[in-house]
């Protein structure tokens, strides 16, 4: 291919992926707009998730938790599941490194890893998951 064609080439690459941008944008635009569907008896919510409040959890050792616990740290919470293939390992992985990094200044963050899958996620399988990882990790 001459050099001119792949100008042409990249030049339409980039408009393709503009407009998918552009077209992404505007359905993540349409789907955070909350909306209400009742379905029978069954009210369904959508829209963007209210973050930050109180909230009260069990460790994998057992212990109880809440927001008031980490009181003076600033909290560095991840959600995710033991059972997942790559993104949690590698955000975990990511997490220790940055701790690592951070020396003495780790003391102010209190990093969580909070499950979305609490039926498999049992103590024991947090615990075994999180030894591979940055001991300040609470899971």
């Amino acid at each position: 291919m001459m050099p001119n064609g792949r100008v042409k080439l990249l030049l339409m690459a980039l408009v393709a992926f503009l407009v998918f941008d552009s077209v992404m944008l505007a359905a993540l635009t349409i789907v955070r707009q909350s909306s209400e569907v009742v379905t029978g008896v069954r009210v369904v919510r959508t829209g963007t998730a209210d973050i930050g409040g109180p909230f009260s959890l069990t460790t994998a050792n057992g212990q109880a938790v809440t927001d008031q616990t980490y009181r003076g740290k600033w909290m560095v919470i991840y959600f995710g599941y033991t059972f997942c293939p790559d993104a949690c390992p590698t955000a975990l992985a990511n997490m220790s490194v940055a701790l690592e990094k951070l020396g003495t200044d780790a003391e102010k963050f209190q990093p969580l890893f909070i499950t979305v899958d609490p039926e498999r996620d049992m103590p024991k399988a947090m615990s075994a998951f999180l030894e591979s990882f940055d001991h300040r990790i609470v899971g």
